[in-house]
């Protein structure tokens, strides 16, 4: 409990619980609280987002995607709870947010393969394939054996028309990831327009 006698962890085990019963407004009312008094809670500002963002309203969702992104410099993120706003985005294919929101999680995590490749594909949905083959590239550096990351960098380079280039990931991809329809897809699309048609 802090100095205002407001139990901040209370407050958000509530907030939680709420949104798993499904009653969303009662979940911001428990998080606005927490915001209200800790407007520096990135836990409270990731959980407005995600219930935001389920109402459909994405305008206030992604500012306090915001929010937790300016506070998140000062503390260890929690990339999970990142991810799972991110995965949204990519199910809704809302993919101008996005490449807004992974923009800033790669500002803040460099390091971070996986906010790469969210970008990578935010910036292909867009046929932004420059901006996707950098991201990717990005991804394929900090991990090299992910064959999604491999996937979206063989897509970048088919979309740039560098094929014979994708053809070389694709095929590793495919014996990273035997199992990868995707990636036998986008390995016979590179041979198509390779002219090896066979």
């Amino acid at each position: 409990m802090s100095k205002t006698g407001f139990d901040v962890k209370s407050a958000m085990r509530e907030a939680q619980a709420l949104l798993k019963a499904g009653k969303l407004e009662d979940a911001i009312s428990a998080a606005s609280r927490v915001t209200q008094r800790f407007p520096l809670n990135e836990e409270a500002n990731l959980l407005l987002a995600k219930i935001y963002f389920n109402l459909d309203q994405d305008e206030k969702a992604i500012s306090y995607l915001q929010k937790a992104f300016s506070i998140a410099h000062k503390t260890v993120i929690d990339s999970k709870a990142y991810y799972t706003i991110l995965n949204r985005f990519v199910s809704r294919k809302s993919y101008d947010l996005l490449e807004q929101a992974s923009r800033w999680l790669v500002k803040l995590r460099p390091k971070d393969g996986i906010a790469w490749d969210y970008l990578s594909i935010a910036c292909l949905e867009q046929q932004k394939y420059d901006a996707a083959y950098d991201a990717a590239l990005n991804a394929a550096k900090i991990l090299p054996n992910n064959p999604h990351v491999l996937n979206n960098l063989a897509c970048a380079l088919t979309s740039l028309e560098r094929c014979s280039e994708s053809l070389e990931i694709l095929q590793r991809t495919v014996q990273l990831a035997p199992d990868m329809a995707t990636a036998y897809n986008n390995l016979g699309n590179a041979y198509r327009f390779l002219g090896q048609y066979d």
